[in-house]
């Protein structure tokens, strides 16, 4: 027994395929009659070796690969093989012929077992022994036959026409669902046409795994007819007490979830009964089959009724996921920008990059053949209004909004932000002090060039550091370029601070392959404000988590909890280029590790004032440092923050200890078998109250104050979730590699799946001592500072 494998995929089989088999033989009555002489061509002489053996059909078999209704055959299958007279070739013999007596035994026996026929005990005996007979008497008749061939030398014509030799067993793979020929029918000549199995045609089969299943499109149009929906039984239709239970179990699903057929036509039922809860609306818009003009007709006309939803929820309907059927999504879109106008503008600029972002997915380009030539096609949307109006409106939201817009790279949206950025523009101009904010625009891009053009100078020269720090303070200290002292300016970093010009003295060069410029700008008031700029790295990921950790920080504080967490500003001027403000004076834990073992607290808080005469700073210290320590334990960890070696946790003064450097998220990291989150013996140590992390109430407070943060948060993990979602088609690199799966991240780090809170806390506790006890990083932390120690 062996499988045969053919050079063929189902997909390409005809549904008349069927496998030809042919019995051939060399028996010969001598050795000397097994050969067929070939003559040589250079002597005329036969030589026995190169002879040929004299071989012929004796039977053949034909095996469909399809049976009724086109399905592929599978299983055990016998196969009767028939005699080929005398000069006729195999595959020109007519079929097999029809099932004889054992085929017909064979098949009731396979109903007998599969429990189709009726069991009698007495006479199942009688059967039984009748086809024992049956069966000897036809295993003597084919042995008969092949010593018939024999005795005949091998010529079948020994045997009556159409005569039995044998029998062939086949076996076919078997798959789980059946297997339909899709193929066209082929004839004889190989061209389309032919006969088809009995039953085969006009009969159409449903695959499970395609979306549309002809079923369950039938029962849901007749459950959702255009004459349901408007009579007073279904809008006074309420839901018993176990479908009010199954309806919350579906509101209170994550985002994105998808929701199963049963479940679409359970909210669908009960739509009128839904209009009172503003978190049923994503999940009823979710049930609508878009596809259908009745159901988006009853949707659409449903919204005006449906209560006031929240912000989070309005973010959720600009997502991609309501942008498969532009023409019919057009109006949910408008729907959410009108929940939106309720947002204030602290608010809307937290998660204003993601409104930027959600551009992309606007209808704003008109392809209509209709549309003449000369004719504009773009047109703006509620949301392109929205956005433009609450920016001219206010000052710091339209120069992030301004910034946001320019950044922007992709080449398939960058028509778009192109003509929304030229909207903004011109709707500038209609303001009283329109031109004067144009012109602040022009001279902050004519800022950012200067610096990018500076920044790229010194990464080509070829001179040490020292050297060209000294040539950043000359191109600085010349007032013919520009940047020693100009006309007051909003910093395109933070629109509220009015610079001046910059100070070359105290200007420097951070030690990093990119050499980026420490730059210190005056301020109209006389005061400082240091900044980094980084020329050939992509700051839209860095902005992009602190844009979260200020959105947490909000979150937090509403619930009076204030961890002090640091979210100070960055800004992606460009691609490849961008501002970040520097938070002085601060020290990495990296660093004060370096000089020798010590508490690093103490270490880092020399300076340490109080706020009143009557305080012990050190005491301010370490409880604003628990406090910090707890709030990044918590935020780092749901947005998978990598690669935090202690170099990149830096500690203030006055105790607060902040994250710098997002290079990677989301689960992301250099290193294997990276911890949750980064916590050490020496961070730890620095707690008030000793050294021992498990025996002191400090440790337990820090524990507490990470549990309760972690508790806020997942309250607000529909609202993270949407923000996340809105930038799966973002271009930074720990969402673009793999971001079908950014959602998904973020949503188990918050265990949306965990009701009780106590459990959402027992296992944020488990994941911070998993970290804490984790060897691994300490020792790729040697590595490190050994691979820095070489550098310098």
């Amino acid at each position: 027994d062996e499988w045969l494998v053919f050079p063929l995929t189902y997909r390409d089989l005809p549904r008349d395929a069927a496998l030809h088999l042919t019995l051939w033989t060399s028996l010969c009555l001598s050795d000397a009659d097994a050969y067929t002489p070939r003559r040589r061509a250079d002597d005329g002489e036969d030589d026995h070796p190169d002879a040929m053996p004299r071989v012929r059909p004796i039977a053949c078999a034909r095996f469909p690969l399809f049976g009724k209704h086109a399905t592929l055959r599978k299983g055990r299958h016998k196969v009767p093989l028939a005699a080929v007279p005398s000069g006729r070739s195999a595959m020109t013999t007519a079929a097999a012929p029809d099932p004889d007596l054992i085929a017909q035994l064979e098949k009731r026996m396979r109903r007998y077992a599969r429990g189709d026929l009726p069991r009698v005990a007495w006479l199942d005996r009688i059967v039984f022994r009748e086809m024992e007979r049956v069966y000897t008497a036809q295993t003597q008749a084919a042995a008969d036959a092949v010593q018939a061939i024999r005795d005949a030398g091998g010529d079948v014509a020994a045997l009556p026409r159409g005569g039995m030799l044998a029998y062939l067993h086949i076996e076919v793979p078997q798959f789980d669902l059946p297997v339909v020929g899709g193929g066209a029918m082929v004839g004889a000549s190989g061209t389309s046409g032919g006969s088809t199995a009995r039953g085969a045609a006009g009969l159409g089969m449903t695959d499970p795994d395609e979306d549309w299943n002809p079923i369950e499109a039938k029962h849901r149009k007749l459950v959702r007819s255009d004459r349901r929906g408007y009579g007073p039984l279904d809008r006074e239709l309420k839901p018993n007490a176990q479908a009010r239970d199954a309806l919350q179990t579906i509101i209170r699903y994550p985002p994105h979830q998808e929701l199963s057929s049963e479940e679409k036509d359970l909210v669908w039922k009960f739509r009128m009964h839904l209009t009172r809860d503003k978190k049923a609306l994503t999940k009823f818009l979710r049930s609508v089959t878009w596809s259908d003009p009745g159901e988006v007709r009853q949707a659409l006309e449903l919204l005006p009724y449906w209560v006031a939803i929240d912000v989070e929820d309005a973010l959720e309907l600009l997502s991609a996921e309501f942008n498969t059927h532009p023409e019919q999504h057009a109006a949910v879109r408008a729907f959410a920008v009108q929940q939106l106008r309720h947002a204030d503008d602290n608010d809307l600029q937290l998660f204003l990059l993601q409104l930027v972002q959600a551009l992309r997915h606007e209808r704003v380009f008109s392809h209509h053949p209709s549309t003449p030539a000369s004719a504009d096609p773009f047109s703006s949307t509620p949301l392109i209004d929205f956005i433009v109006e609450r920016s001219v409106q206010n000052r710091s939201l339209g120069n992030a909004f301004y910034w946001y817009v320019t950044a922007k790279e992709a080449a398939l949206a960058a028509k778009t932000y192109g003509r929304v950025a030229y909207q903004f523009q011109t709707a500038l101009m209609d303001q009283p002090d329109g031109y004067h904010r144009r012109e602040i625009f022009r001279r902050q891009g004519e800022l950012v060039a200067k610096l990018y053009a500076l920044a790229d100078s010194l990464q080509r020269s070829k001179s040490p550091r020292g050297a060209k720090i000294e040539q950043l303070r000359a191109h600085i200290a010349d007032a013919r370029n520009g940047l020693l002292s100009f006309a007051p300016l909003p910093l395109p970093l933070d629109a509220d601070v009015h610079v001046t010009g910059i100070r070359p003295e105290k200007c420097s060069i951070f030690k990093s392959a990119m050499l980026p410029l420490c730059l210190m700008f005056t301020t109209v008031d006389g005061a400082e404000y240091p900044i980094m700029f980084k020329a050939g790295d992509d700051l839209r990921q860095d902005q992009l988590v602190l844009q979260f950790i200020r959105l947490f920080d909000r979150l937090l504080r509403r619930e009076n909890l204030d961890l002090k967490v640091t979210p100070y500003k960055v800004l992606a001027t460009g691609v490849k280029h961008g501002m970040v403000q520097l938070v002085l004076p601060s020290v990495s834990i990296g660093s004060i590790m370096r000089e020798g073992p010590a508490n690093i607290l103490t270490r880092a808080t020399p300076a340490a004032t109080p706020a009143a005469a009557w305080q012990d700073p050190m005491l301010l210290a370490q409880e604003t440092y628990a406090k910090s320590l707890a709030g990044y334990t918590v935020m780092t960890f749901i947005l998978g923050v990598g690669d935090r070696h202690l170099d990149n946790i830096l500690i203030q003064p006055d105790g607060h200890l902040f994250h710098i450097d997002f290079g990677f998220i989301l689960g992301r990291d250099p290193k294997p078998y990276p911890p949750p989150v980064r916590l050490t013996q020496e961070m730890m140590d620095a707690l008030p109250g000793g050294e021992n992390p498990y025996r002191r109430m400090p440790y337990a407070l820090f524990l507490r104050d990470c549990c309760v943060a972690y508790t806020i948060l997942r309250k607000s993990a529909n609202l993270i979730l949407n923000l996340v979602s809105l930038l799966t088609h973002m271009n930074v690199p720990g969402i673009a590699i793999e971001p079908d799966q950014a959602v998904a991240k973020v949503q188990a780090k918050l265990r949306t799946d965990l009701t009780d809170e106590e459990e959402a806390s027992a296992f944020l506790v488990s994941i911070i001592q998993q970290s804490f006890e984790s060897l691994l990083p300490s020792m790729l932390e040697h590595i490190h500072n050994l691979a820095q120690l070489l550098r310098s």
